[in-house]
């Protein structure tokens, strides 16, 4: 059974930099509220666009969404949020569950993969686009 996200999960994410107490900054990612940033969606992105074989201790791990994905179609989404699920069930549980859905969209002759990922009942969108393959957003939804 999958864990759920709560307050006794010690998920942290260390930034450069040290605060007031001259301690590392960290970001506690136990934590996901409506418009608080939170860095647990950046690790998903993480895993999104890395490729697998890049960590050596856990080769499978990573999506390589600008390897894998960069000629997609609505007809391979379904099988990359699959994919998402199972990084974030395997490699990130303490934000399970996690849903996924994804489309292709396509603006200004640019093509883009719009990725909505919901942790703790709270949206976010991750925009990544198949011509740059680059992201080029990622925001809550409100």
């Amino acid at each position: 059974m999958p864990r759920k996200l709560n307050e006794e999960a010690n998920v942290t994410d260390y930034l450069l930099g040290l605060d007031d107490l001259q301690q590392p900054k960290v970001i506690d990612m136990s934590i996901i509220h409506p418009k608080q940033w939170n860095s647990a969606v950046l690790c998903i992105a993480r895993l999104i666009l890395m490729r697998k074989g890049q960590l050596e201790d856990h080769p499978n791990m990573g999506i390589d969404i600008r390897g894998r994905y960069s000629f997609a179609y609505d007809t391979d989404l379904t099988q990359l949020n699959q994919e998402i699920q199972d990084q974030v069930a395997q490699y990130l549980p303490e934000f399970t569950p996690v849903n996924v859905f994804s489309r292709y969209q396509e603006r200004d002759g640019y093509g883009y993969i719009a990725i909505a990922i919901v942790v703790n009942q709270i949206a976010y969108q991750l925009v990544y686009n198949l011509n740059s393959a680059t992201i080029e957003g990622l925001e809550e939804m409100g």
